[in-house]
């Protein structure tokens, strides 16, 4: 869809203890990559809620969709490695452009930014099988 379409309305309320500093700027990149970047927080799990909900009038004229059109609404806490909540977040998507795809297990860590990662591996299938190859 083109960039001039609004796609998704977030709310993010942040835990200012664990977040000194936190000014509106630091969130003009992914919420997770600033947290890591910044505060140094790796998470270990993210608590999740989806479900679906028609667009009241408000949210639907942000979105620029018709009031009632369905929507996806997600609730969801990142965990850091001590167990400890860092923010909450409520995010509206769109239910005409997103679909999600879940994978249940452990989360897998990120590298630094500024890391190759290397090649992509499909999890428990070994250097033969590369995410990204080519065939």
């Amino acid at each position: 869809m083109p960039e001039e379409i609004p796609m998704i309305l977030e709310r993010h309320y942040f835990r200012s203890r664990l977040l000194p500093g936190l000014v509106p700027d630091d969130v003009a990149m992914s919420v997770y990559e600033m947290i890591n970047q910044k505060y140094h927080y790796v998470f270990s799990e993210v608590v999740e809620t989806i479900r679906t909900i028609p667009n009241e009038s408000h949210n639907a004229s942000l979105l620029n969709v018709p009031a009632g059109t369905p929507g996806f609404l997600m609730f969801f806490i990142p965990i850091n490695e001590q167990g400890m909540p860092i923010y909450f977040a409520e995010v509206i998507y769109r239910g005409d452009a997103y679909e999600f795809h879940n994978r249940l297990g452990p989360i897998w860590k990120s590298h630094p930014i500024d890391e190759d990662p290397g090649d992509f591996r499909a999890p428990g299938h070994g250097p033969e099988s590369p995410i990204n190859a080519t065939t």
